[in-house]
């Protein structure tokens, strides 16, 4: 079952919720990277790099808000956290104790759900429960000019001595506001170790109109002089999918793992 059809049973599952801040999130699963197709990067002379990768040591990561109860590994309440944080215009990253509370779930199967928030004042951008490469620093980041790249579009940008891009592929199907995205690749291009590596992020056969492959947030979190990526890979216009992509742990000739994956709905 794809993550489309998969999405719209948790929807028939429950009624949506009221309100546009509540935010759920579904309980964490196996996760696999999918398979690069071997293609020229438009940007650069590259060496592409076919990868297949499968997440094996998930890394367990939240947000602070609300989920229904099934969408929340009580054992991992209990780990040690990390915080990804935004204080003015700098982020870190550190040390944070999660607050958990039960509260009343409407639609939820048993009534109840999580409330999860931090110990932490300043604005919270993800929680990791964190492997053990990554420590308490400053987190430099890239500002980037758009949020979405439909297929088509490039984004460039330096960071350290490194040049990357991002580009997106695929075809827009339909017309007006009825227009989605079919066939959609992400994309990753970048110098590693004398070649040019591409390495496909995100790929899906078809979203809904309302849907985008959203890049949350790029910067140095695991501390290697080198960029990871915070994007939100949803199909489905009611799910929320943050999928994690760290630089320290991937791959030989690899540019980033994905490290961590969470679904959430709204309904």
């Amino acid at each position: 079952m794809n993550q489309l059809a998969l999405l719209s049973v948790f929807c028939l599952l429950w009624a949506c919720k009221s309100g546009g801040k509540q935010q759920a999130l579904e309980a964490q699963l196996p996760v696999q990277l999918p398979i690069i197709v071997t293609m020229s990067d438009p940007t650069a002379k590259n060496d592409t790099v076919e990868v297949a990768s499968t997440l094996t040591d998930s890394t367990y990561i939240l947000n602070v808000g609300i989920y229904h109860s099934n969408e929340v590994d009580q054992t991992a309440i209990q780990r040690d956290w990390f915080g990804l944080f935004k204080r003015g215009e700098s982020y870190y990253l550190d040390h944070c104790a999660l607050r958990v509370k039960r509260v009343d779930d409407p639609v939820g199967a048993d009534g109840l759900a999580w409330d999860i928030s931090v110990s932490n004042k300043d604005s919270s951008v993800l929680l990791i429960n964190p492997p053990t490469f990554l420590k308490p620093n400053a987190v430099p980041h890239i500002e980037l000019s758009k949020r979405h790249l439909a297929p088509g579009d490039s984004l460039r940008f330096v960071f350290g001595s490194t040049d990357y891009t991002l580009f997106a592929t695929g075809t827009l199907v339909g017309e007006g506001d009825d227009k989605y995205e079919q066939d959609y690749r992400l994309y990753l291009s970048a110098a590693n170790n004398g070649h040019h590596v591409t390495q496909l992020l995100e790929q899906k056969q078809q979203s809904d109109g309302d849907t985008q492959t959203t890049i949350l947030f790029v910067g140095d979190i695991d501390g290697d002089d080198k960029l990871d990526f915070l994007i939100n890979t949803t199909a489905h216009y009611n799910a929320f999918v943050p999928t994690l992509f760290l630089s320290k742990p991937a791959l030989k000739n690899n540019l980033v793992k994905l490290v961590g994956k969470h679904i959430s709905v709204g309904c």
